[in-house]
């Protein structure tokens, strides 16, 4: 204000076009503060510092611990984009919304780094909304874990093969990194929509547990095996051999490009195949099968079912247990 009664040009301003409020950490007016906390049971706010050597701020804390000193402690990070780095096997975590001998109540951090765990460290959804991001940082962890907000990333930076990791992404945009065990996602077909996931090095499975239409894209890839818990359309480019379980008790419909698709399909269902890629079929009983592939199909035929197929097609039958109905222009081969 220059003293003049009125504000204009002449004076400091800061408009805010279009919002109602503000907050300390918007305008970065100081400095976050450095946590650490000293014993187990510490209560870390804005106002309290039990078994800390400080209080947390509006703005960008860092905030330390150990796998002794996180347990039954409370902790708020205020404010500002904090960070939590829990050192030492904190693998008997099992929560992280509730002060437990075995967990604790955090809010208000937004990124949570475990560098020390040993083993599988199951949380599930006991994750507050406000984090952002869960990373487990050591060669032989493992995390069970479920989304429990849009835009949640989960990394698990394993490089030892076991420890096997089980995530759940129950929202949308999530981001799912893991290593060299063999994991499992378990998704929905919107929030695959929307998802990034790498599923690292191991032999690992996607779950899609509903029905619909579901495309493997390449922010979908380092999957062996695809499950199909719901009937719908299997739309994927395998970068390698690909394994795909038929759960649902319906038709189910796969497009493959590429590389070998191996279906297992359900019993006496329906298994619809088309695409470029090369497809070995069993398991599906009396279930139909009918393919438009360009590539090779091979099955195991037990039941009595139709194979209608377009192109070089071989037949296993020493199991059948019914008529074999052949259709379509492909060129049979039957054995057994």
């Amino acid at each position: 204000d220059n003293g003049d009664g009125q504000l204009d040009a002449s004076d400091f301003r800061i408009i805010l076009t279009g919002n109602k409020t503000i907050t300390a950490a918007d305008l970065s007016l100081g400095t976050g503060a450095s946590v650490t906390l000293s014993a187990a049971a510490a209560t870390v706010n804005a106002t309290t510092k039990t078994n800390a050597n400080n209080s947390t701020t509006n703005e960008n804390d860092t905030i330390s611990a150990t796998n002794l000193t996180i347990a039954n402690s409370t902790i708020n990070g205020e404010l500002g984009t904090d960070s939590l780095t829990v050192s030492g096997n904190a693998q008997p975590i099992n929560t992280l919304t509730a002060a437990t001998a075995t967990g604790a109540a955090i809010t208000g951090v937004e990124n949570i780094t475990f560098s020390g765990v040993d083993g599988v460290m199951n949380i599930g959804a006991n994750i507050a909304t406000d984090v952002k991001s869960i990373t487990l940082s050591s060669s032989n962890a493992g995390l069970t874990a479920t989304t429990t907000a849009a835009g949640q990333t989960f990394t698990v930076s394993n490089t030892s093969g076991a420890n096997a990791s089980t995530i759940t992404v129950n929202q949308n945009t999530a981001t799912v990194t893991l290593g060299a065990a063999g994991d499992s996602v378990t998704v929905g077909t919107a929030n695959l929509a929307t998802a990034k996931i790498n599923a690292g090095t191991g032999t690992d499975t996607l779950i899609i547990n509903d029905a619909g239409n579901a495309t493997l894209t390449s922010d979908i890839v380092g999957f062996e095996n695809v499950t199909l818990n719901g009937a719908g359309t299997l739309t994927v480019t395998p970068a390698a051999a690909l394994a795909v379980t038929q759960n649902a008790a319906a038709v189910t419909t796969i497009v493959g490009t590429g590389n070998t698709i191996t279906v297992t399909g359900a019993n006496n269902q329906n298994v619809v195949v088309s695409g470029s890629s090369n497809y070995v079929i069993a398991g599906n009983g009396t279930g139909n099968i009918t393919s438009t592939a360009t590539g090779t199909v091979a099955t195991t035929a037990v039941g009595a079912h139709t194979l209608t197929s377009a192109s070089a097609t071989t037949v296993t039958a020493t199991g059948l247990g019914g008529a074999l109905n052949l259709a379509g222009a492909g060129a049979f081969t039957v054995n057994g």
